[in-house]
Order: structure tokens, then C-alpha cells, then sequence
């Protein structure tokens, strides 16, 4: 064995007795005196440094800087290694460069990094971890546009920018309750006016908003009469005025249409809001003119106006009458008839009197004989003319008496003669009365129209005649004669009145007619038994029948008598159950009998209500005239039935009530979720509403999945953002919301049985990361085991959840280093856990050589 050999050997069992001591030793050492001692040196591990954790933007060059790292003994230059552990994977410029550069990736991230550096002497550190947190980048300078002003019923375009901002969410609030989750949106408004729209950007790191204002114009109507109005009209015929051309560049007809007239002879429209409407025209030619205002859906208006001529009917023919033959001295009254409108007569009588105008005249001859009366009927359209005979008279008066007549003995008694008259009106009359027959009596006058006399004491006739004379001299033809019976004031015409129809209860009215007769006094049989006097008695009966009504009737010369037979009934009450009702579900129902009446008025009335239709209810107080009771919780038809009783014990036929039971409107609907929640799990959610019955609830949960009721769960395969819709129905009709959801894939966990093991050279080890989990559990788990540093060793498997291998053989103690990267089953990748494995050389002794041996 030379001397080199040896000196290696030596080396060799120092190295495994100290434990991975390295002994660098010069060859020339062995050449210099066997006389000099040699010192052995011990090579220090070298520490690697891969500097502080970092926050970086996403999409920036990052460089990681390992200068940090040293060796101690200052074996250099060290050799760097650099590799990822953890995050998402991006690519190192020199994995082996002292600061290396990467560019971060474009969505938030935390990246780490292990560094291990060896020194010239083959001494690898121990692995040192920097983590880089990738974060967003904030939001600045938002600015949000649109292209307003627009029309109703037009797109608006909305415009986001912004200065910086990384991986940012969008949400409009339009300003009329609508929203948009995009960056350039585009809307459409129902309704005219400004809006303020607002854009919010949100990331990670915050989020800012900015408005701007919307302006959506309403175009106004145009006014229009089109062609089927009536422009021309003859007096008090049906005009018309349409509307119907009238149109609006942003809505369809119909509008709210308004006419107003302007000038004129006022007339009434038939349908004055309406877009045709009538009128009868004035009765006298005129221009009517009107003004049409349209007014659309939002208040803007348009007019125009329009001028109707109103002319005459035209006279086709003409006629005329008069009154004659007509007495001398008397007037002859003549009218005229024509077609046309707005026609002046004129006359001529033909007697040379003066012309006089107007459809009807009055004209008094002077002479005796016959005329030919001529009139002539005029208007704006022309003329025509009609004759018509006429004939004066002069007839003899006539003598009137007045009617015969029967008095009491002993009264004053009036002639009339107020019933004569002459014709041709040659008045006054001269009068002359003479008796002509009975006991003599004495006329206050015998030459006035209405003389008098005292009748005599004792039953007579008298009988008198009148004769008459014109104020011309001309005496009646004919005297009239008068009869005048003088009676003693015998009982006459003797009758009983009573109410009809009559009701037991109420009080019955009789009264006794009586055609003649003085001094009367009356007594009475109400044929129940009961008796009364006087001329109108009252009676009230207490059975229902049939009765015979006696009165007698007597003065001084002797009595009389009559009888009536008169009906008691009771007639049934009437039930009144009140107006049908509509009312909601689950709501106090009150019935209403208080109208039931009762004709003869026999208070109290006793109720009684009972259900004979629907779903069945309770009905409280049903013995009430106001009962009530809850109605069902889904729509139903109910109907009640009242009967009433009178206090005699009569019942009516039964009334019936309709109560129409239906569901509240469906209103304020919102929606909640318990977002955000993790990839796995049940996203639940809940639907509100501020009124509404019998609802049912559809929700779109934005992934194609749909569900039902108000509170159902929803598992979303893949993490995002989603517009879980839901729509509440029942038979009043629909209202929806929505509410964004986000589910979150939160990356695996990654657990050891240890993370640090010792174990001694050539030993077979076993590394443990069963105990990995993902909190979505999202499974089955991938599992990725890499050496990170040290001694390279073989892997049993690399991508079981439990890996093996064996340690090298070492002559000093050292470390080895290895990650595991956890994957769940949606590939989302865990922060890499390490594990170290240090390893022991084994355990020698041997002296250590302090000098160096001879050849």
C-alpha cells in the first residue's frame, strides 16, 4: 500500500467515525518531514438562503434571490438549485442561477420555492423555503360611459375602463332595478327620465364604483283628424271628428285622446276620449272649430285643430193652417209648416193688413167673409210659398145653466151661468134667470152670471132658465134650463176603507166614507169580537184570518150600514245574506244578514246560517245576523245560507251568500344564499316574499340545474360565479329575483405522519401522507412526492399516498429533502409539504493518524 492509498484510507474510516467530516488533504503533505506533525481539517456544510418572502402583482417578473446563501469555510463558488414546491407552476429562468427570474401568473397564487446550494467540496445545505404571494392588482381610474341620450325602446350602451386592475368582476345597477355582470353592457329602458347607472370593479383587493348618468328621451305624438272627420254638417245632423291617423315614433296607438272646442256654438262630444267621437251640430249655421290634444303614455301631448262648417237644411216644401171658421171679432191663429232649418215665414192675410213674420201668427179680422192667406217660408237655401182659405163668422152666444144639482134643505145655493160664451167673443154677455118651477124663491140678482138664493126647509126641486146676448144684440137661439134638488140630509153612500193589504202585528185603519149626510156619528164591529166609534178607528188583530168589518152609521133622520171583509196575513220575513264577497286566503271572513226585514215589522228576527257549498268551515255565531269565520288556506268557492224568523214564529225561504275565496298577489319576492360555500358542498338557499299564498317556488340554479320549494340545497360541480334565479307563481301570477352565488375550490391540505424523520445510512425509510385531506373533498386525492435536495435516492412510489426508499450510505451525517404536492380531484394543487430526512453514517472507531506514514 503506497503512501497515497494509505492516507485515503485513513480518510476514509475518520470520515465514518466523526460522521461526515470531510479531510481535504494536499498530496504534498505526505512529502515534507516524517518529523511534522498534520492537522486534519473538518469541511462545513454550507447554508442556503433563498431570501425574504415576497408580495408581487400577478403578470410581473419575479426574481427570487438566493446571494445570501455562504459556505463558512468558504469553499466556493457554491452550486445553486432552485425548484418549485408549491403553487401554480411557472417557469424559473436558470433553476440554477444565484437570483433566477419568473413571470407571475395572471390569477392570485402563493408560489414557494425550496433552495439547496452545494459547496466545492460536494456539501449540500439543507433546503431553505421563500414563499412569493401573487396578489391583484387594485383597481384604479374607473371611468364608466354610455351612449345616452337614447329613446324608449332603444339599446343604451354602457362603456368600463379603468387605469389598472387585474382579474375583475363587473356588476351594473342600471338604475331601474336591472343589473349586468359584464364589462360593457348593453340595456334597455321601459320607462322615460334620468337614471344614474352604476358600474362596480371588484378583485381580491377591493373594489371602487362610479356612476353615470342615463337620459332616455320620450318622443312626443303627433296629432293628427284624418280624412274620415266630417267637415262639412247641416244643423242638428251627426258630425264626427277622428283621430285614428294620429301616431307616436316610440309607442303604438291607442293614446289618451282629448278634444276641446275652440270656437263656436258650444255641442257636446259623445266620446270626447276617445279617437272618434260624435257631436250634433248647433241648430243655426256657424264654423265649430276644435282642438285634438293625443297624449302618450308618459305625459307628453301634441295638438291640432280643425274647422267644421255647419250649414242649413234646405226648404222642399212648405204648408200652412188656420184656425177658421172663426167668429168675428175673434182671432184666427194660423201656423206654418216646412222641411229645412233655420226657415222665417212670412204672411200675408189678404186682407191688406200689414206683412208679419214667424211660423205661427195671430190675426183678427175686421169684416165678415173669406180671405186667402199666403205665407212664405225662407232660409239660406231658398223659398217657397203656401195658401190657405180662411173664413169669418159671426155665430149666436150660447146659454149654459150649469149642471144640475142636489143640496141640503136650508143651504145657499149658486146659479152658474160662467159656462156660456160667444163664439166670436162679442162680450161681455148679458145674463137673465128665471124661475121656472118649485116653491118660489128670491134670487140675489136675476141679471148677474152667478146669482144665489137660501134653499127652502123642506125636500123640493127647483128649476130655473137662462137666456144670453151678445155685446151685439144677438140673444141665444136656445134658453138653458137647471134642475135643483132640495134633500133633507139622508145617510148616503155609506162604505168602509181599510188598509190593503193587512198585516197581523201592525195596527189596521178603517175609515167611513160617507157620500151625504150631516151630523154622523159611527160605531163599529171588527168581527174578532172587538168594538170601536168614530169616522177613522184603528184596530190591531192578534190571529191571522179572515174578518167582517161592520160600521153604522147614524144621524137624526135614521142609519145606515156597511160592511167590507178585510184578510189578516203575516207575511214571511225576508233574508238578506248579504252581497257575494272576495276575500283571501287565511283571512276573517264577516257574513252580513243585517238587511234581512221583515214586512209588518214583528221584531226581533232570529237568524240562523248554515254552509251548503265549499270547503268545510267554522262558523262562529252562526245564530247571529254578522257570524264569521277564517277562510281556508287555498282558493275555494263557499256558500251560506240564512234563514230568518219573525217573532210569530214564521220563517222566510232562505237567502244564500257566494264567498269567492282566493289567493294573495305574489309580491317582494327576494332571494339568500349561503354563499360563498366550497366546491362539494350544499349551497342552500331560502326565497322571500313580502305577501302572496299558495306559492310555488322554481329556481334556475345557473349551472343548467333546476330545483323547487322555498328552501332547496344545490351541489355545483365546478367552482364560479352563478346567477341562481328563482321564480315565485300561484294562480295571481309571477314575480322573479336572483342573487349571485360564488363556490370556492379551496386546494388540498397536505399532512404527514412526520415531516422529519432520522434514520442512519442504508436504511430503508417510508415517508407517510396518508393523512392529506381536501377540504371540499374533492377525492380521490393525487399525490406527487419529488426530492427536493440532497443525495438522490430511487422512490417506491411517487405518487402514492405512502412512499419508501432507501438512505444512501453516507460518511457524515446528511439531509435529505422531499416534497409532497397534493391534487384533488378538480386538479387544484396544494402548497408542497416537506419532509427532511436526515442521515446518520454509520457508527466506527479506529485512532485517528496525526502523522504521515513512510513509503
Amino acid at each position: 500500500m503506497n503512501r497515497q492509498t494509505l492516507f485515503l484510507w485513513a480518510r476514509v474510516m475518520i470520515c465514518i467515525t466523526l460522521g461526515c467530516l470531510v479531510f481535504p488533504v494536499s498530496q504534498n503533505t505526505f512529502a515534507k518531514s516524517s518529523a511534522q506533525p498534520h492537522v486534519l481539517r473538518v469541511n462545513a456544510i454550507p447554508v442556503a438562503d433563498a431570501g425574504p418572502n415576497q408580495s408581487v402583482a400577478v403578470g410581473t417578473v419575479v426574481t427570487v434571490d438566493g446571494l445570501a446563501s455562504n459556505d463558512t469555510d468558504n469553499q466556493t463558488p457554491l452550486i445553486y438549485g432552485w425548484l418549485q414546491t408549491g403553487g401554480l407552476a411557472v417557469t424559473l429562468s436558470n433553476p440554477t442561477a444565484p437570483a433566477p427570474t419568473f413571470a407571475a401568473p395572471a390569477t392570485p397564487t402563493v408560489i414557494t420555492f425550496s433552495l439547496t446550494v452545494t459547496d466545492t467540496a460536494n456539501e449540500v445545505s439543507a433546503p431553505d423555503e421563500v414563499v412569493i404571494t401573487v396578489n391583484d392588482i387594485g383597481v384604479t381610474g374607473l371611468s364608466a360611459s354610455s351612449s345616452s341620450p337614447t329613446y324608449i325602446g332603444q339599446t343604451t350602451m354602457f362603456t368600463t375602463a379603468f387605469l389598472t386592475g387585474s382579474n375583475l368582476l363587473f356588476l351594473w345597477d342600471f338604475g331601474d332595478g336591472n343589473s349586468a355582470v359584464v364589462q360593457n353592457p348593453t340595456h334597455v329602458y321601459a320607462l322615460p327620465g334620468p337614471y344614474t347607472a352604476i358600474v362596480t370593479a371588484s378583485n381580491s383587493i377591493g373594489s371602487i364604483g362610479v356612476l353615470t348618468t342615463v337620459q332616455i328621451i320620450n318622443r312626443p305624438p303627433v296629432a293628427a283628424i284624418g280624412a274620415s272627420t266630417t267637415l262639412t254638417v247641416k244643423i242638428s245632423e251627426l258630425g264626427n271628428l277622428d283621430a285614428s291617423g294620429s301616431s307616436d315614433p316610440d309607442e303604438p296607438p291607442p293614446f289618451a285622446y282629448s278634444y276641446a272646442q275652440i270656437s263656436g256654438p258650444g255641442v257636446v262630444l259623445s266620446d270626447g276620449a276617445y279617437a272618434t267621437t260624435g257631436f250634433i251640430a248647433p241648430s243655426d249655421p256657424t264654423t265649430l272649430t276644435f282642438l285634438l290634444t293625443i297624449s302618450d303614455t308618459y305625459g307628453l301631448t301634441s295638438t291640432t285643430s280643425i274647422s267644421i262648417n255647419v250649414i242649413n237644411r234646405p226648404i222642399t216644401w212648405v204648408a200652412a193652417d188656420n184656425s177658421s171658421p172663426t167668429a168675428l171679432g175673434n182671432s184666427t191663429v194660423f201656423t206654418a209648416f216646412s222641411t229645412g232649418s233655420n226657415v222665417t215665414y212670412t204672411w200675408e192675410f189678404g186682407d191688406g193688413s200689414p206683412l208679419a213674420s214667424g211660423f205661427s201668427q195671430v190675426h183678427t179680422y175686421t169684416q165678415y167673409g173669406t180671405y186667402n192667406a199666403v205665407v212664405t217660408a225662407t232660409n239660406s237655401e231658398g223659398s217657397l210659398t203656401f195658401s190657405t182659405i180662411v173664413k169669418i163668422l159671426n155665430p149666436h152666444p150660447t146659454a149654459n145653466a150649469g149642471a144640475n144639482q142636489s143640496v141640503p134643505v136650508n143651504t145657499t145655493v149658486t146659479l152658474d151661468g160662467s159656462g156660456s160664451n160667444d163664439l166670436n167673443g162679442d162680450v161681455p154677455l148679458t145674463y137673465l134667470w128665471i124661475q121656472t118651477g118649485g116653491p118660489t124663491v128670491s134670487l140675489t140678482s136675476q141679471t148677474v152670471v152667478t146669482p144665489s138664493f137660501l134653499a127652502p126647509l123642506t125636500p123640493s126641486i127647483l128649476m130655473f132658465t137662462l137666456a144670453v146676448t151678445d155685446a151685439t144684440g144677438l140673444s141665444a137661439q136656445a134658453s138653458d134650463t137647471v134642475t135643483i134638488f132640495v134633500s133633507d140630509g139622508t145617510i148616503l153612500g155609506l162604505d168602509v176603507l181599510a188598509d190593503d193589504p193587512s198585516y197581523l202585528g201592525p195596527a189596521t185603519h178603517f175609515t167611513a166614507a160617507l157620500g151625504a149626510g150631516t151630523n154622523v156619528t159611527y160605531v163599529w164591529s171588527f168581527g174578532d169580537g172587538a168594538v170601536g166609534t168614530g169616522v177613522t178607528p184603528t184596530h190591531g188583530y192578534t190571529n191571522v184570518g179572515v174578518y167582517l168589518v161592520m160600521v153604522t152609521a147614524t144621524n137624526s133622520l135614521g142609519s145606515a150600514s156597511a160592511a167590507k171583509q178585510i184578510t189578516i196575513t203575516n207575511p214571511a220575513p225576508v233574508a238578506n245574506a248579504g252581497a257575494d264577497q272576495m276575500v283571501f286566503v287565511s283571512s276573517t271572513v264577516i257574513l252580513s244578514g243585517g238587511l234581512s226585514s221583515d214586512l209588518n215589522n214583528n221584531l226581533p228576527l232570529q237568524y240562523q246560517w248554515s254552509q251548503v257549498g265549499g270547503t268545510s268551515i267554522v262558523l262562529l255565531n252562526a245564530i247571529g245576523p254578522t257570524p264569521s269565520f277564517v277562510s281556508p288556506a287555498l282558493p275555494a268557492t263557499l256558500t251560506f245560507q240564512l234563514t230568518v224568523t219573525d217573532s210569530f214564529g214564521l220563517s222566510n225561504v232562505a237567502d244564500t251568500v257566494v264567498i269567492q275565496i282566493k289567493n294573495r298577489s305574489v309580491a317582494g319576492l327576494s332571494a339568500q344564499a349561503n354563499t360563498p360555500t366550497l366546491l362539494g358542498s350544499q349551497t342552500a338557499f331560502v326565497a322571500a316574499l313580502n305577501s302572496g299564498s299558495n306559492v310555488v317556488y322554481h329556481w334556475s340554479f345557473g349551472d343548467g340545474g333546476i330545483g323547487s320549494g322555498v328552501a332547496p340545497t344545490h351541489l355545483y360541480a365546478s367552482a364560479g360565479i352563478y346567477k341562481a334565479i328563482v321564480t315565485a307563481t300561484n294562480d295571481t301570477g309571477s314575480v322573479v329575483a336572483f342573487i349571485n352565488v360564488e363556490v370556492k375550490n379551496l386546494p388540498p391540505t397536505v399532512r404527514f405522519a412526520s415531516n422529519n424523520l432520522l434514520i442512519s445510512s442504508g436504511e430503508r425509510f417510508t415517508m407517510n401522507g396518508s393523512t392529506s385531506f381536501d377540504p371540499n373533498n374533492n377525492v380521490p386525492l393525487t399525490y406527487r412526492w419529488q426530492q427536493a435536495g440532497g443525495f438522490q435516492v430511487i422512490l417506491s412510489a411517487p405518487n402514492a399516498a405512502t412512499t419508501s426508499a432507501t438512505a444512501p450510505r453516507v460518511v457524515s451525517r446528511t439531509t435529505l429533502t422531499f416534497t409532497l404536492t397534493v391534487l384533488d380531484a378538480v386538479g387544484a394543487a396544494s402548497i408542497p409539504g416537506v419532509v427532511v430526512v436526515t442521515v446518520s453514517p454509520l457508527q466506527m472507531f479506529m485512532p485517528i493518524v496525526t502523522r504521515a506514514i513512510n513509503g
